[in-house]
């Protein structure tokens, strides 16, 4: 949860206090009383959701590309110098399951990488004993060991936290909006009652209510309030192993607005003049993903995920 959302639950913590300092006087009305608890209800899950949303992702997310670089390149190298000793005892065997280029690891993809540095790993480890005097150490072994797992399991792991970090998401989105129909349309309503028999009372609920930030968006025709922009949000994902992509350009075609996907894979328009619009993903390697007639609906936000494909 973040940006807008953050804002929200700051004025809903204010409106909070001003329910629990003025209790005596608000609490009377049962209407205004079930109206706040159930505000307070929805709030505290807002704030689990939110939590777990974050613990989903969370900076565990590995840097696959530089993993498989170091990866690629420990085992090329140990690759080549097992092949050296492959050619003194004359194993053409192990001379092919091993000598291969860092430009050949380069060119496959992902899971094919992975599984030719575990056939580098075992015919090394199975030779260790012969490769020591040709420089490769245990240490060495290890770290390639390491990286594999790292890259595998890892993997793995960030498949299921993306998919959970969605589902939180989804699920945070609906009870923001769950919230501020209860606040708008219930809450607000009520509390009217106290607008004149109480107006200092009021006051400071106004004031509460009126907490969040005002951010003006610019427009062909001029500024435009919140109340007239909306959030798009969504993540950017490769479509083969489902991981994050960070440093993706999302453009939102014919108009100013652009920016980039960060280090979970996400990217957020604040406030965007409520409208439709045409969605354009790109990052080198990557074909470009695009999605049109995307709606923006004023003071609420709008998902928008993207899965991209590797360029032949």
């Amino acid at each position: 949860m973040k940006n807008r959302n953050e804002d929200y639950l700051s004025m809903l913590n204010l409106t909070e206090k001003v329910w629990v300092d003025k209790q005596s006087i608000f609490g009377n009305i049962i209407a205004v009383k079930d109206a706040f608890n159930e505000m307070i209800v929805l709030k505290l899950a807002l704030i689990e959701l939110s939590v777990k949303q974050s613990e989903a992702i969370g900076g565990k997310i590995i840097n696959k590309k530089v993993l498989r670089k170091e990866m690629s390149e420990l085992s090329a190298q140990m690759g080549q110098i097992t092949a050296a000793y492959a050619y003194t005892i004359e194993n053409e065997d192990l001379i092919k399951a091993v000598n291969f280029p860092i430009s050949y690891y380069n060119q496959k993809r992902d899971e094919e990488v992975a599984e030719l540095c575990k056939i580098v790993y075992e015919k090394v480890d199975a030779n260790k004993l012969n490769l020591v005097n040709y420089g490769i150490t245990q240490t060495m072994i290890d770290s390639l060991q390491g990286n594999i797992s790292s890259y595998s399991g890892g993997t793995q792991s960030n498949k299921l936290d993306i998919k959970k970090r969605k589902v939180y998401t989804d699920d945070v989105s609906k009870f923001v909006g769950q919230l501020r129909q209860l606040v708008d349309n219930k809450l607000d309503k009520v509390m009217m009652i106290f607008q004149f028999t109480h107006p200092s009372d009021y006051k400071l609920y106004e004031e509460a209510r009126n907490s969040m930030p005002k951010r003006h968006v610019k427009k062909s025709n001029g500024e435009i309030t919140d109340e007239e922009a909306g959030i798009l949000t969504g993540m950017v994902t490769d479509k083969a192993d489902e991981i994050p992509i960070a440093g993706a350009t999302v453009k939102l075609t014919g108009t100013g607005y652009q920016t980039e996907t960060d280090s979970d894979g996400e990217y957020t328009f604040d406030s965007l003049p409520a409208g439709t619009y045409t969605i354009e993903v790109t990052l080198l390697d990557y074909q470009t993903a695009t999605l049109t007639n995307q709606a923006v609906v004023a003071g609420d936000e709008t998902v928008a995920d993207f899965e991209m494909v590797k360029a032949i």
